[in-house]
């Protein structure tokens, strides 16, 4: 087992001074590792980040000394040692540390580190993987004709909805990909997007508001790219109309297709929402943003979850737990009633011209109905 298999997100908790949670992502680039790790304090001493390169490595440890700095998660941005004196001066604050990495197996790596003020922790990261298969509650499997019945008695934008064609885990675009680290994503990736956008439109997005950043990863995701979106829908309709429509294309008979259900109003109130990707915990938050240049997102009456988070299923199982309380759960909806679905979807206005304007869009409503 070499450290070249490792890239992913690893998560754990690092004891010591000081102690708190450990994120570490890692990104393979040829025969190196690019790695990010944030320590998340549980003091008064601001957190601390850092990322770092694990060079030509083939072995099962690496140590080496990197440069730290400190970060306020609640402001998603690093600060410089002069801020650091100025809003805690009574606080020491590290420069470098060196870190101590020792592959365990396959989802188990055990760290230690020490700085020059003689501050050290140590503890374990594992894997933070999606299982294959959704881990999320079924609330009931039924026909279409039930779950229609049902989610009409629910009270509008109260729950938001997904709707898949099988059921594979909650996961974004982006972590589905081999990536992980979120801050070459921001100032790379978005970078390009930006002028590619900003080059075929008449708009120009600030990337450096959070709403305006969020409707350029929204636009970039409905037209194809990997981004730590997830999109969700305000309707149960508009949702099923995802899950079916890809049904009939697969010419699938039996079996289900899932719609996630989640308690918007009640998560929102009770668990802290982030607008921010990196240098902040792991979270998993609901937002709308602008659908600037984005003329599919007002008909699918849309919004989206940002997350950093590759394992979002049990990062929402372990709030759960800790609320005592269910914010997402799934319908399995009878596959075979796809044709009966998809028709009274129609009728209510959900087709793919509708959801996906344009003339493609038409001339397949037109080929689903004809052949």
């Amino acid at each position: 087992m070499n450290f070249i298999e490792a890239e992913g997100q690893w998560i754990g908790e690092s004891s010591g001074d000081p102690s708190g949670n450990v994120i570490l992502d890692i990104d393979a680039d040829g025969n190196a590792l690019k790695c990010t790790a944030t320590l998340l304090n549980d003091s008064e001493i601001p957190s601390t980040t850092s990322d770092f390169t694990i060079p030509n490595i083939f072995e099962e440890r690496f140590k080496s000394p990197i440069i730290i700095c400190a970060l306020y998660p609640d402001q998603g941005r690093t600060l410089s040692h002069h801020e650091v004196e100025k809003f805690n001066p009574e606080v020491s604050f590290a420069s470098t540390a060196n870190i101590h990495l020792s592959r365990v197996d396959h989802n188990e790596i055990e760290f230690s580190w020490d700085t020059e003020i003689k501050t050290s922790g140590s503890g374990k990261l594992y894997r933070s993987q999606p299982p294959k298969v959704s881990i999320i509650e079924i609330h009931e499997q039924l026909s279409w004709s039930r779950f229609r019945t049902e989610l009409l008695t629910n009270t509008f934008r109260d729950f938001i909805f997904r709707g898949q064609t099988s059921p594979h885990p909650l996961q974004t675009s982006f972590h589905r990909t081999t990536r992980s680290r979120l801050n070459e994503f921001l100032n790379q990736d978005i970078v390009e997007i930006h002028r590619t956008v900003a080059a075929r439109t008449n708009m120009y997005f600030d990337i450096h508001i959070p709403d305006q950043l969020g409707a350029l990863m929204n636009l970039a995701q409905h037209h194809g790219y990997p981004t730590p979106l997830l999109d969700w829908s305000y309707s149960p309709f508009v949702a099923a109309w995802f899950a079916f429509s890809e049904a009939k294309r697969k010419e699938m008979n039996d079996g289900f297709v899932r719609i996630f259900c989640f308690d918007a109003k009640k998560y929102k109130k009770d668990v802290r929402q982030y607008q921010t990707l990196t240098n902040a915990p792991m979270h998993f938050s609901l937002l709308e943003t602008f659908s600037i240049e984005n003329d599919r997102s007002i008909p699918q009456q849309g919004l989206f979850s940002l997350t950093n988070v590759r394992g979002i299923e049990s990062f929402i199982h372990k709030i759960e737990e800790r609320q005592g309380t269910r914010y997402c759960y799934a319908f399995d909806v009878a596959i075979s009633d796809t044709d009966t679905a998809l028709n009274d979807l129609a009728m209510m206005g959900i087709t793919r011209s509708t959801m996906f304007p344009g003339l493609e869009s038409s001339l397949l409503d037109l080929r689903q109905r004809n052949f």
